[in-house]
């Protein structure tokens, strides 16, 4: 026959019950020294990454760095004032574009359309009015520039404004206006 233990139920619960203990008392020691581990490697990285900044506040307070901060502030005013310069060139530029301007073939006109005896003192050229300033030793040298002008595609409204004769040198002197063909005031 076998013995039978009466105690036996309680002695496995005192067992189970120790095992249990150990297992909690390893996983506390476990998570106890991975937290150590954490913690310390956490203060070693702070410590690394303090003196880092400490190093960089040195370097950025030095002289030699300080002196190229304020170059480079001088330079960054400097191109801050040529943008600005830049904006209002590239402003008077578009105005300029949108005027129309003369061209070659306006000069090479009036050029093909001087007689031989005429000269010219002056020609100036504002908002598409030509006035030209000359000499000439005749009044049918004036006449043939007028007709000759209104023929040609440029110009509209070729008249002469004035003819005088100067007497000490015997030549004629005369103003001649035109409007520049495109102009709108030359339709009005």
């Amino acid at each position: 026959m076998t013995d039978i233990n009466l105690f036996s139920p309680y002695i496995n619960k005192e067992k189970n019950k120790s095992i249990n203990s150990k297992y909690i008392i390893i996983s506390i020691a476990v998570f106890l020294v991975l937290s150590i581990i954490y913690t310390g490697w956490y203060y070693y990285n702070t410590y690394k990454i303090e003196n880092n900044i400490v190093k960089m506040n040195n370097i950025l307070n030095s002289k030699k760095v300080q002196s190229q901060l304020n170059k480079l502030e001088v330079k960054n005013k400097e191109i801050q004032i040529l943008d600005k310069y830049l904006y209002s060139a590239n402003e008077i530029n578009s105005e300029f574009e949108g005027v129309n301007t003369i061209n070659t073939n306006i000069i090479k006109s009036i050029n093909s359309s001087i007689p031989n005896s005429l000269y010219f003192s002056s020609m100036s050229i504002t908002n598409n009015i030509v006035e030209i300033n000359g000499t000439t030793e005749n009044r049918e040298s004036i006449a043939e520039f007028q007709q000759v002008l209104s023929e040609k595609d440029f110009f509209s409204n070729v008249y002469i404004t004035s003819i005088s004769k100067d007497n000490l040198h015997d030549k004629y002197i005369f103003v001649l206006t035109s409007i520049l063909r495109g102009d709108e005031n030359a339709t009005k």
